[in-house]
């Protein structure tokens, strides 16, 4: 059975005060066990005070079929709540709790669905991308010198095992590496492109650099373009997992090695855009 979980898609939104006090955040989140032990937790209103860090003390009452009304008191220091919520369920896949009479909250509620999927996601393309533009306080000339030393990224990229460049001349070079996202591991060959993995049909990484700020010659603008596809459609999933943290950790990586070979950035990064699908 699959432990641990794997993250599908995420919303948050915070507006603001001014215009809308309502909060509303959202998940979808693949994990490994089934809808009917899911629902049995989550329903399990009376437990609560058991599990829940933030929860201080819920009692149930008033439970029938599909439907029960407990009474909770929940701390978020500094800020404790006693109300009272309505909680309707249809086993094994929706409950919503509603809370009715509380002090600070003028409206709180929650939604659980629970539904079975089947691998690969209907309808789920394998190949991930990801694109983010940054401000950051090193020169293009810096930073291309920092991406382009490829034969010492094992020194300095947490997920490089390995890197050897041979094959190198004017405007290029091929290399091999072993890169590890656990539990996978894979070795290729790279012409900036992954030409001969086991693990993936495409895997390409894309930097182009351009002057920044115009009163900061110390500046530049990174653009960092990561797409990748594997060959199993499994492993593709698992992809949910690492994938935006690592490309995240590679490029803090490579910021980080500048900052060791030229000094502290002249200014403070800044993202100008991103894009991850």
């Amino acid at each position: 059975m699959l432990r641990g979980f794997l993250p599908i898609s995420r919303r948050y939104f915070i507006f603001s005060t001014i215009a809308n006090k309502r909060k509303v955040y959202e998940k979808k989140k693949l994990v490994g066990y089934t809808d009917e032990q899911m629902f049995s937790v989550v329903s399990d209103v009376e437990n609560y005070q058991n599990f829940l860090p933030w929860c201080k003390k819920s009692h149930v009452y008033g439970k029938r079929e599909n439907f029960l009304k407990g009474d909770l008191i929940i701390g978020f220091p500094p800020l404790s709540e006693k109300y009272t919520s309505n909680v309707t369920m249809t086993k094994p896949n929706y409950i919503k709790a509603e809370c009715v009479d509380g002090k600070l909250f003028s409206y709180f509620l929650t939604i659980w669905r629970f539904s079975r999927v089947s691998y690969p996601f209907p309808g789920a393309n394998k190949r991930k991308v990801y694109e983010k533009k940054k401000l950051v306080g090193y020169t293009d000339e810096q930073m291309f010198s920092v991406v382009s030393d490829v034969e010492n990224y094992q020194n300095f990229l947490p997920w490089c095992k390995k890197s050897h460049v041979y094959g190198k001349r004017e405007n290029f070079l091929k290399g091999d590496l072993i890169i590890g996202f656990p539990p996978l591991s894979e070795k290729y060959t790279s012409n900036a492109e992954c030409v001969d993995g086991k693990l993936f049909s495409y895997f390409l990484t894309i930097w182009r650099f351009s002057r920044g700020l115009k009163d900061i010659s110390q500046s530049c603008v990174i653009d960092i373009h990561v797409a990748f596809e594997f060959k199993s459609a499994i492993y593709s999933q698992f992809s949910h997992i690492f994938f935006d943290q690592v490309v995240r950790q590679m490029e803090d990586a490579f910021i980080r090695e500048a900052q060791c070979r030229y000094g502290r950035p002249a200014i403070q990064s800044h993202v100008l855009g991103h894009r991850s699908s």
